[in-house]
């Protein structure tokens, strides 16, 4: 929500329909183990993306960084 800063948060929220004290809430909490991780994992995704000529999917995508990288997918890591 960059544009709060020209806007400000109430009037965002009323149009969004979202109580200003929960994007205030958001915007406090200190950053969590897997929001480090996801970050991490992002170049890859998008190098493994980029050399599958941009058509791979989720499934071919995460088979391809289990057999390029031998990474572990957890059952809280995963989203589907």
């Amino acid at each position: 929500m960059a544009a709060h800063r020209h806007h400000g948060v109430e009037p965002i929220c009323h149009t969004l329909q979202v109580a200003p004290s929960a994007v205030r809430s958001a915007w406090a909490r200190p950053v969590t183990a897997r929001e480090l991780a996801d970050e991490a994992l992002k170049p890859i995704i998008v190098e493994s993306f980029e050399a599958n000529y941009r058509v791979y999917g989720r499934r071919k995508i995460k088979a391809a960084l289990v057999a390029s990288t031998g990474w572990s997918w957890t059952r809280t890591a995963s989203r589907g």
